[in-house]
């Protein structure tokens, strides 16, 4: 299963030498970290908590060494539990022309 967060920023139209107009979506990805996971035995059900994540803008870096600083998040049902690990980053890469 692939997925990604991503934030929307807007539309476009883009025509072909035919004139044959293609509409578009413009989307901006982040850093996505799979943050937690729930398990079937534990929770009931599997997912991959994944989150879309922000520059800190941490004064001092030291104070926040181990944060994560988290903008969005979102909890995706999974039908395999061991597709995914915590840390893991997911990027667009896993996409192929046509997904």
């Amino acid at each position: 299963m692939k997925f990604i967060l991503a934030r929307k920023i807007g539309m476009t139209t883009l025509f072909e030498e035919d004139g044959k107009a293609l509409n578009g979506t413009l989307l901006e990805v982040g850093k996505n970290v799979v943050l937690g996971m729930r398990v079937a035995q534990k929770d009931g059900y599997s997912a991959a908590i994944l989150g879309f994540l922000k520059k800190n803008k941490e004064a001092d870096p030291k104070k926040r060494k181990n944060f994560i600083s988290v903008k969005e998040f979102a909890l995706k049902k999974l039908e395999e539990e061991s597709q995914f690990q915590v840390g893991q980053e997911l990027s667009v890469e896993q996409f192929q022309v046509g997904d």
